[in-house]
């Protein structure tokens, strides 16, 4: 079982614990909120030293941390496997186990963490908790290597490609920030860090051969945002139009 099988039964076992989960947040294979709190959840196909320490690291950004690992893996010995859950419980870690693979895998809870109330790594701990917030969907597989990653900045320029895609033609930051994208819309236009966009001329910018490619490659993501977009107009426009009734 490969790491990235096993975000699937761990989301869903978070998720009907009534977290809102998302993988692949800043160095973080998966970070789970609710109420405002936060846990962070490491995958590996083997319980190791290594993982421990990982653990420990993230400790520094939650206070509540599991590792998750395939069930069977995470000693060859009972004897070890008592000891590294004693490690484990000495650290406040907490471990989930993945029984079953694909769509029969389910997610078991051996150690549930503890509060480790260590001295937080602030600037961090609260650039990892933005990235998360500031994500409109999860699009990411916890524990995937060599992906490219849907970060919140990706999210953004897959928005003001899609609404230059739709309304054809150039367009200033202006108008792309009215019709619903980042403010730093400009900003993100001018670096263009990906390539995807063109200086057609003064303040005005359109979408490149490769931003198309790119695009299409997002298309299902693009349509997620352009529609929470609408959505989100639609929502503002009715209680515009309460506003104006209650006068």
């Amino acid at each position: 079982m490969l790491e990235k099988d096993l975000y699937a039964p761990v989301k869903v076992f978070f998720e009907k614990e009534g977290f809102t989960v998302k993988s692949e947040v800043k160095d973080c294979d998966v970070i789970c909120e609710k109420n405002g709190e936060f846990l962070i959840c490491e995958l590996k196909r083997s319980l190791s030293l290594d993982l421990i320490l990982q653990g420990t690291a993230r400790q520094r950004l939650s206070d509540f941390v599991y590792l998750c690992v395939p069930a069977g893996k995470t000693s060859r010995s009972h004897r070890k496997q008592r000891q590294l859950y004693s490690l484990l419980r000495r650290l406040s870690l907490g471990l989930l186990l993945v029984h079953g693979s694909d769509q029969d895998a389910c997610v078991s809870m051996a150690i549930e963490a503890k509060g480790a109330g260590l001295k937080p790594n602030t600037k961090k701990k609260q650039r990892t908790k933005q990235e998360f917030v500031n994500r409109i969907g999860d699009y990411n597989i916890g524990g995937s290597h060599q992906t490219k990653i849907v970060t919140y900045y990706r999210e953004c320029a897959i928005l003001l490609a899609a609404l230059l895609s739709e309304n054809g033609g150039a367009m200033s930051p202006k108008d792309l920030v009215d019709l619903g994208a980042e403010k730093n819309a400009g900003t993100m236009l001018r670096n263009n860090r990906y390539g995807w966009f063109l200086h057609v001329s003064r303040g005005l910018y359109s979408l490149s051969d490769e931003g198309k490619t790119a695009l299409s490659g997002y298309a299902e993501i693009a349509e997620v945002l352009i529609k929470k977009l609408q959505l989100l107009k639609t929502d503002i426009d009715k209680s515009e139009g309460r506003a104006e009734e209650v006068k």
